[in-house]
């Protein structure tokens, strides 16, 4: 009996981690489903959140453009009568509100020409922008010339209509280098993220980027327009960021499982408890009978386990009644 209950408690305590390990597994599996949740759900709020940034820091710099295109001197300076190298002394005064740009021109209305010999210089690009803001749209950010070494973001706002037209426009330069910056704001320790000038039957050109160039073509990755321009942003969360989720998981794994070899610890030594007292209070009772046998019956027998007491009385009792009834006989 002794050996049977010692392999049942063996055969708890074996199922007792096995049960744990079952558990952790799936605890694992859930991890491996969770992690990849987390790795999308993060990239997703990333990208959403520095999309805002960088919408925020080009709507500042547009701001304090139209606030300058509304005030009465860049108006006054493209008037006809005015002072000869006005023009460019409104364009040096306007420029100092922008301590980082590259340059801020003052442009009558109407101008359907590039201008190489300006700085910085007019193309295409920016008569296109100046086509749009007189046709009455409000032209978004955008980076011209990239590709070429010289790329720059250009703002445009027009003048206050005058006669039923603006007398012009402004626009002004930005280097690359405070997209980049830009971007480095809004990105957190170790990801990586790069904006994309979108452009129509062609390849995206990438013309700002920053962080950890090592993420660049890895999953998680997730794309964000950024709204009022043709910018399109990239973002790579940083590895620890993505993995977290995970991280969480396996460590709940790992506590179900060393709770089970727990356990199955704590179910041996109850089966060991057991079975040692099992085994004293059988040796009790074959004692017991012996003693019966011999004439030399005792009070009382203690045994290891309660459960086996009351039995244990009975039977010293029982047998006391057989040892009287045989004395009393002779």
């Amino acid at each position: 009996m002794a050996g049977s209950v010692k392999r049942t408690m063996a055969l708890a305590a074996l199922a007792a981690p096995g049960a744990a390990m079952l558990c952790a597994v799936g605890v694992v599996v859930i991890a491996q489903a969770g992690a990849a949740q987390t790795r999308e759900e993060t990239a997703e709020a990333l990208a959403a959140a520095m999309a805002g940034q960088i919408e925020t820091a080009v709507a500042r710099e547009a701001s304090m453009l139209e606030y300058l295109a509304e005030q009465s001197l860049p108006a006054r300076a493209l008037r006809a009568d005015s002072p000869r190298g006005l023009v460019e002394q409104t364009q040096r005064r306007l420029a100092s509100y922008f301590p980082d740009a590259l340059g801020l021109r003052l442009i009558p209305a109407g101008l359907d020409a590039p201008d190489d010999s300006a700085t910085p210089p007019i193309g295409y690009a920016d008569l296109a922008l100046i086509r749009a803001a007189e046709a009455g749209r409000v032209p978004g950010a955008a980076v011209h010339r990239f590709g070429s070494g010289q790329a720059y973001l250009v703002l445009l706002r027009s003048l206050p209509p005058a006669d039923g037209a603006a007398p012009g426009h402004l626009l002004l330069y930005l280097p690359t280098d405070t997209l980049n910056r830009w971007l480095a704001a809004a990105l957190p320790a170790g990801g990586y993220a790069e904006m994309h000038q979108v452009i129509e039957d062609a390849e995206p050109f990438v013309f700002a980027s920053a962080g950890d160039r090592t993420l660049a073509g890895r999953a998680p990755f997730k794309v964000a327009e950024i709204r009022g321009t043709s910018w399109r942003l990239v973002v790579h969360p940083a590895p620890q960021l993505a993995r977290f989720g995970a991280g969480a998981l396996w460590m709940l794994a790992g506590v179900v499982l060393l709770g089970g070899v727990m356990a199955g610890a704590v179910v041996l030594l109850i089966g060991w408890r057991l079975t040692r007292g099992l085994r004293a209070d059988l040796a009790l009772l074959v004692g017991t009978g012996r003693d019966f046998a011999a004439g030399q019956l005792r009070e009382n027998y203690p045994t290891q386990l309660a459960e086996v007491t009351g039995a244990a009385e009975a039977l010293n009792a029982d047998l006391r009644q057989v040892a009287a009834r045989g004395a009393a006989g002779q």
